[in-house]
């Protein structure tokens, strides 16, 4: 019943969300990255018009907007809308969505501040088994 709900108010999952990730400026291949997919995958995606949960959860919070745009935003041409501040607006003349109370919990500078720790980590550890090497070679060269 749901499903054929959906598909009377012209929803698109997969195409929502494109427009959201298109406004963006992101490609296929970040969101990719970040969801942990291939650029293919995020593609096939985009052309599903219903999306299993878990999927559009994981979408949802990289695109930094409420699932409920993703789910049920409807497939409409004349419809423009903008994601700023983690604010959701529809536009069409009937209808405006704000989403400012959305909880997030993992922003897309959250993510890039990780990603550069564990950076700086590897760096650290690659540097610390290079001593770690070099005392060995010095130890073995003293035995000689």
């Amino acid at each position: 019943m749901e499903a054929e709900s959906k598909h009377e108010k012209n929803v698109h999952q997969g195409r929502n969300i494109k427009r959201v990730r298109e406004s963006r400026g992101m490609k296929q291949f970040t969101l990719a990255q970040l969801i942990g997919l291939s650029q293919q995958a995020v593609s096939q995606i985009e052309q599903k018009s219903v999306i299993e949960e878990v999927l559009l959860d994981k979408m949802a919070i990289v695109l930094e907007v409420p699932v409920d745009v993703l789910r049920e935003m409807e497939d409409v041409s004349d419809v423009s809308f903008y994601v700023e501040n983690n604010t959701f607006e529809a536009r069409d003349n009937t209808q405006t969505v704000h989403a400012k109370d959305y909880n997030n919990y993992c922003s897309l500078d959250e993510i890039q501040k990780l990603y550069e720790e564990k950076e700086t980590l590897y760096e650290r550890q690659l540097k610390d088994k290079q001593n770690q090497i070099d005392f060995l070679k010095k130890l073995l060269e003293e035995r000689k």
